[in-house]
């Protein structure tokens, strides 16, 4: 999982500094709104990437960091399988012997976090605790990060409305956009949100991949 980290940590150094610039860049609103937009979908896709290795390298056998070896689950542990066992879990389906998706646009949304732990769940490899703690972290990072990205990808009354249902967690003003929520401060981290979801993120990587 050494691979798999180091490219999730350095993805993160890369938005982090993408951040920097937008927060120092002086232009034209349509300009910063576009910038800011396609950060948080660069992350949002880096991170749903990152949990899917994570969750498929976990059933196919791999070493996590430390060096421990996680053996592979046993039955079909293809891409096609695992995608179409992790969907019927969610959708609370049976799961039918042999059955399989075809297309990668028919698996979940591994960075999910909901989805993420009934995966675990229901695959059950055996670094399942590890996975469950890092992936069950307590953070509203990974569902405001999707709420948010959601709403960019398709704006509309009720997207936006879910948005402002997370203003309270953050301090800030001048909401017009759901891109906006980005640059509040979490009171907690004291920095802006941005910054904060990265950590969280980074810290998450860090714990499953050990």
């Amino acid at each position: 999982m050494n691979d798999q980290y180091k490219s999730f940590i350095k993805k993160s150094t890369k938005f982090k500094q993408r951040a920097d610039l937008i927060l120092n860049h002086r232009s034209e609103l349509w300009m910063i709104q576009y910038l800011n937009i396609s950060l948080l979908s660069d992350l949002w896709q880096a991170w749903c990437s990152f949990s899917r290795e994570v969750i498929l390298s976990s059933c196919n056998g791999t070493t996590t960091r430390s060096g421990a070896r996680v053996p592979p689950i046993a039955g079909d542990k293809s891409w096609q399988r695992l995608g179409y066992v992790v969907q019927q879990a969610k959708r609370g389906n049976p799961i039918k012997p042999s059955k399989t998706i075809a297309f990668l646009r028919e698996e979940p949304t591994w960075g999910d976090q909901n989805v993420l732990i009934s995966a675990v769940n229901t695959l059950m490899p055996s670094n399942m605790t590890t996975l469950l703690m890092g992936f069950g972290q307590p953070t509203k990072a990974i569902p405001h990060i999707q709420t948010v990205r959601n709403a960019t990808a398709h704006l509309n009354s009720e997207t936006i409305a879910n948005v402002k249902q997370l203003l309270p967690f953050y301090l800030g003003h001048g909401f017009s956009h759901p891109i906006d929520i980005m640059w509040m401060q979490d009171p907690n981290a004291r920095t802006e949100a941005i910054y904060y979801w990265l950590d969280e993120l980074q810290l998450i990587a860090d714990i499953v991949t050990s």
